[in-house]
């Protein structure tokens, strides 16, 4: 794990409310999370949008600790709002980062090792903010190359 600080930025993108990884329907969340990476790879191509990293970025959508269900956005930064996709700005601040590169099978595994084990072994203390993902490139492939982003003071 590492520290990395993100400056502020604006992702556009598609979003839903899904059960967490961390609820007993993760299944259903991350097929449906599937579906809006689908959707967006062709937005993208579209707009002919920069090359670079793509985001999930999610917050609790219930009072449960962990949430049972999160609200999240499959997006990609943008240079400006884009009619028909949200809009989100992820807000300048530190990150706690956790890599893992594996089959799409293993995702909420490794949300679990991050969040349950590697987290409470960094010492870190958790802030207030959106709690990301960051990919390579579009999601969909065999292999997911992802940096679970933990936002900490």
């Amino acid at each position: 794990m590492r520290y990395e600080v993100l400056e502020e930025t604006l992702l556009v993108g598609l979003s839903t409310i899904t059960p967490s990884s961390f609820s007993d329907q993760a299944e259903v969340g991350t097929a449906e999370i599937y579906g809006l990476w689908a959707k967006l790879r062709g937005i993208h191509e579209e707009l002919s949008g920069p090359a670079g990293d793509f985001f999930g970025a999610s917050r609790p959508a219930d009072d449960n600790v962990p949430p049972l269900q999160v609200w999240y956005l499959a997006g990609f930064p943008y240079s400006e709002e884009v009619e028909g996709l949200e809009s989100f700005v992820i807000p300048r601040g530190k990150y706690l980062v956790y890599s893992h590169r594996g089959a799409p099978e293993t995702f909420d595994d490794a949300v679990r090792i991050a969040y349950f084990e590697e987290f409470p072994n960094s010492g870190s203390e958790l802030r207030d903010g959106p709690h990301l993902e960051r990919y390579r490139e579009p999601v969909g492939g065999e292999i997911l190359d992802v940096d679970f982003m933990i936002p900490v003071k």
